[in-house]
């Protein structure tokens, strides 16, 4: 069963520099900038020196598909928000 956000952050699989991977799939769109580098900023230090973060976002149409969109997220905005988190740690 997955873990909530304040499980996992308890729990024995919150290990700095452990993960080798993660994925933020079609959430940075529904938080905007701010609230999405700061969930980044937040699980950044959990992931391994060589590890990947991978976030997944819709296209223009399915971003304007879904009126809990609040942000457009392309390519650029996505490397900008790693950018921003990374340079805190």
């Amino acid at each position: 069963m997955p873990l909530q956000p304040a499980e996992f952050e308890q729990s024995e699989v919150n290990v700095h520099n452990y993960y080798d991977s993660f994925l933020l799939a079609h959430v940075a769109e529904h938080l905007g900038e701010s609230a999405t580098t700061d969930l980044i900023r937040r699980y950044l230090p959990l992931l391994k020196r060589v590890g990947k973060l991978i976030v997944i976002t819709p296209q223009e149409a399915g971003y304007r598909s879904d009126p809990t969109h609040i942000q457009f997220t392309n390519f650029n905005s996505a490397r900008q928000y790693c950018s921003y988190a990374d340079s805190i740690n």
